[in-house]
């Protein structure tokens, strides 16, 4: 029983062996065999991606079209990309056209402006002659009025000098009325003095011949007439005139004679300073005089103010004349302006142009560039998808060979016939670490 118990044991660990060694066999050939399977799950999802390819493609090509090739496919994506490549920059001007359209408006309205200022400037350009005109006939005026000045001021001096004379006149008129006064009081009292004179002498004379008379006797001839009758003899008179007494009457009548000269005189003189008063006065009167010297004040002050007038009319001329020369700068400087304006609006219209034209070829059937590079894009991707899924189905195809041959060439190497079999016979790590054991 012991010895069938140890051929037991023995035919036992013979079978551990050879399991052992087949397992270890195994493990030569497993690691291909799960290549290959790998492989082959890749290949089987890769056949998977290109059908999902290919479907999402056919929305891109007619039904009843070929298939394109690889190659084909590869061209394509080539051809898009480089499409979109050109159409980049059609689709950057078509978002920029809005700001070259901005631009080509704001360069119209800057024309329009300046084209505008230019032509105030020339409206205030042609005011300016007009304006130095009315000042040239402004300032002739002006000159007419100053040049009375001199003239007036002269006739102001002479007329000061006439209502000097004239506010004198009444002074020496009343001079004049009291020397006539005083000469007619004086000639008057002459005339008086010079009448009693003659009645004293007439009343000596009447004494004479009272004396005479006395004298007279009967029979005895008068001494005047020679008569010796006397039948009226001149009477005896009371108060005789006495020589003394015609003496101090002749001095009183030469004293009022000389009083009465020297009135008359006083008069004269009177007269002849009233006359030269009158002529210094010019015959007017000091009303009309008065009135005069105002008139001629105002006038002067006519003369002075247009002095004033003149040297800022002459100001007003001087800027007007300056403001002429500037204006000439300015109006080359705007018409400068206008001449940029028009190169920088021609510059914006053209752009525009330009654009519009590059925008129209890429648009082609689109609605818009964007449009269409989203369509091209979306076709060239999918293409893409589908010649990267076509490349990743070729290399698993490819893996999958390798891996097959790699299998086959390891299975030569062994004793198994098959996969299957060596995969029968192959045990895990522990399985083989108790084997071993």
């Amino acid at each position: 029983a012991e010895l069938v118990r140890l051929e037991e044991r023995a035919l036992a660990i013979a079978a551990d062996r050879a399991e052992l060694a087949a397992a270890r066999e195994a493990q030569i050939v497993m690691s291909s065999i799960a290549a290959a399977t790998r492989d082959a799950l890749a290949a089987t999802n890769a056949s998977e991606k290109v059908a999902a390819a290919r479907e999402r493609w056919g929305a891109y090509t007619p039904t009843d079209s070929p298939a394109l090739s690889l190659p084909e496919l590869r061209a394509l994506v080539d051809d898009r990309t480089t499409t979109l490549g050109a159409l980049a920059s059609a689709a950057a001007l078509e978002q920029a056209i809005s700001q070259h359209e901005a631009a080509a408006a704001a360069a119209v309205q800057a024309l329009a402006d300046a084209e505008s200022a230019r032509a105030s400037l020339r409206e205030e350009a042609d005011r300016i002659p007009t304006e130095l005109a009315a000042l040239d006939v402004t300032l002739a005026q002006l000159q007419t009025r100053i040049d009375r000045l001199d003239d007036l001021r002269t006739n102001q001096t002479a007329l000061e000098i006439q209502l000097g004379a004239a506010q004198q006149l009444a002074g020496h008129e009343k001079e004049h009325e009291r020397a006539l006064r005083a000469a007619a009081e004086a000639n008057k009292a002459a005339r008086s003095s010079a009448d009693a004179l003659d009645a004293l002498y007439q009343r000596k004379l009447e004494g004479s011949a009272s004396e005479l008379a006395a004298t007279l006797t009967d029979d005895s001839p008068c001494p005047v007439c020679g008569s010796t009758a006397h039948p009226q003899p001149a009477p005896t008179l009371v108060d005789p005139v006495t020589d003394a007494d015609l003496a101090a009457v002749t001095a009183e009548r030469d004293a009022r004679q000389r009083e009465a000269t020297a009135a008359s005189e006083a008069e004269q003189r009177a007269a002849t300073a009233l006359a030269q008063m009158m002529a210094a006065a010019g015959g007017q009167s000091l009303e009309s005089l008065i009135e005069a010297e105002q008139k001629l004040a105002d006038d002067i002050a006519d003369a002075e103010a247009a002095q004033t007038e003149r040297d800022k009319a002459t100001g007003v001329r001087d800027e007007l004349r300056e403001r002429e020369k500037t204006m000439a700068a300015a109006i080359e400087a705007a018409s400068a302006t206008v001449a940029t304006a028009l190169a920088q609006r021609a510059a914006a219209e053209e752009k525009v142009r330009a654009a519009t034209d590059v925008i129209a070829a890429a648009r082609d059937e689109w609605e818009s560039v964007v449009a269409r590079i989203a369509a091209i894009t979306a076709e060239r991707d999918t293409a893409q998808v589908l010649v990267t899924a076509l490349d990743d189905a070729e290399r698993a195809d490819a893996a999958v060979v390798a891996s097959r041959t790699a299998q086959e060439t390891a299975l030569e190497a062994t004793t198994f016939a098959t996969a299957e079999a060596a995969q029968e016979a192959s045990r895990s790590a522990d399985q083989i670490a108790a084997l071993d054991a």
